[in-house]
């Protein structure tokens, strides 16, 4: 949604979305942030690699998460949301932390944060958030 405004600067539609992408973006995180500091935890393959098996903070998913909260509070601030820009806003500084906290290995951003093997492997995965 964030995209598509910034492309085309249509108010209307992010008017007519904003309600479903706060909706959205409130179930993920009840949903998927098990332990309630801001990020989302993974179990199974959440990624374009079918056969990796991930578990807790992982790079593709925790990506997209912290993306998302950034085009939301960038939404909020657009539709004069106050509540829901600080909200996103508060979201978005936990959830980069943990994730530079618990993927970054001073190289590049591990797979995930489990103690699996494989866990510090490089994806070409991480970077989908950046593209987003």
């Amino acid at each position: 949604v964030y995209r598509d405004f910034k492309i085309t600067d249509d108010k209307v539609f992010l008017k007519l979305t904003w309600p479903l992408v706060r909706r959205a973006l409130k179930h993920c995180k009840e949903k998927f942030d098990n332990n309630y500091d801001g990020m989302l935890e993974s179990v199974g393959s959440d990624n374009m690699y079918d056969t990796w098996y991930t578990r807790g903070c992982s790079v593709y998913t925790g990506g997209l998460w912290v993306a998302a909260l950034k085009a939301a509070k960038v939404m909020a601030y657009h539709r004069k949301d106050i509540s829901h820009y600080v909200y996103f806003d508060d979201l978005y500084k936990k959830a980069s932390l943990i994730f530079i906290d618990e993927l970054w290995n001073e190289k590049y951003f591990n797979f995930n944060n489990s103690k699996l093997p494989g866990n510090d492997t490089l994806m070409a995965d991480q970077l989908v958030g950046n593209w987003y």
